[in-house]
């Protein structure tokens, strides 16, 4: 049992309210402006949406096409829920965006925020809907239970870290420019029957042995365009599905592959993980 378990039952044992607490519902009113201003937040309390919290964008909150909700401050919520509303929103701003609990966005939503985004939550597990939209954050999943994909989980060139929980799949793809998972916490990665796709410039792959995979069946391509760099696959002295290499690559442990696919006129450097004493 990791030290986050130990905090978590802790703070039950301590505050039994805890499991017991909910938050308001805050709805975005007002067409464009940031979420630090207080008159684009409908509540009863008022005010702005916290990590107890849920924020919804419906058919109310915008009035004309492409207007634009902007994170310009750190901000937290449990849900967050963006309805088809055919206007068409668009999501911006670099604050940190930290999600406690169920992501759902919609097909008509455009996304240029660039800040990162965190999820964690120790309730319960925890569904993403990302409607096929294309994130341009770095991702990271930290918490004690699990997210499970309903939809596809791509990114532009950011990475995505898994710290801790279970980040199930279910057969969508996953592409971003970096993967990683290096901590010793509990966590695990269920990729079977999945493609994962590493683009990114100079992309990587970098686990440890303590991450629990479960990659039957998959495909992991390194598919990197630019000829004059180099990809980085630290497996962790897993066992892979299929795993193919498009250009140069450093290759680094004892990892076990399905089928293992190297292009031709690429340079392999392979590093065997050091033996045990």
């Amino acid at each position: 049992m990791n030290k986050k378990v130990y905090f978590f039952i802790y703070l039950v044992l301590l505050f039994p309210s805890l499991l017991l607490a909910q938050g308001e519902n805050f709805i975005w009113i007002n067409g464009t402006g940031n979420w630090s201003d207080t008159l684009h937040w409908y509540s009863e309390s008022g005010g702005l949406p916290g990590e107890l919290d849920n924020v919804v964008f419906n058919n109310g909150s915008f009035s004309e096409k492409n207007q634009v909700v902007t994170i310009d401050i750190p901000a937290a919520c449990h849900n967050m829920t963006w309805s088809n509303s055919n206007m068409e929103p668009v999501l911006a701003g670099s604050g940190k965006l930290e999600i406690g609990g169920v992501l759902t966005l919609a097909n008509d939503l455009t996304i240029d925020y660039t800040g990162d985004i965190r999820f964690t939550g120790v309730g319960s597990d925890h569904t993403l809907n990302t409607a096929g939209r294309t994130f341009k954050s770095n991702i990271e999943f930290d918490g004690l239970f699990a997210w499970n994909l309903s939809d596809i989980l791509h990114t532009e060139n950011k990475t995505i870290t898994l710290t801790s929980g279970t980040l199930n799949l279910n057969g969508n793809s996953m592409s971003c420019g970096a993967f990683q998972s290096l901590t010793t916490d509990a966590r695990s990665l269920n990729c079977a029957s999945t493609a994962i796709t590493i683009h990114g410039n100079n992309g990587s792959w970098k686990v440890n042995s303590s991450l629990g995979l479960n990659a039957t069946g998959s495909n992991l391509i390194f598919d990197n365009p630019n000829l004059v760099s180099q990809v980085t696959f630290e497996g962790g002295s897993l066992v892979y599905g299929n795993v193919a290499f498009m250009n140069d690559a450093l290759i680094k442990g004892s990892n076990k592959y399905g089928d293992l696919f190297l292009k031709a006129d690429i340079l392999i450097n392979y590093r065997a993980a050091k033996p045990r004493p």
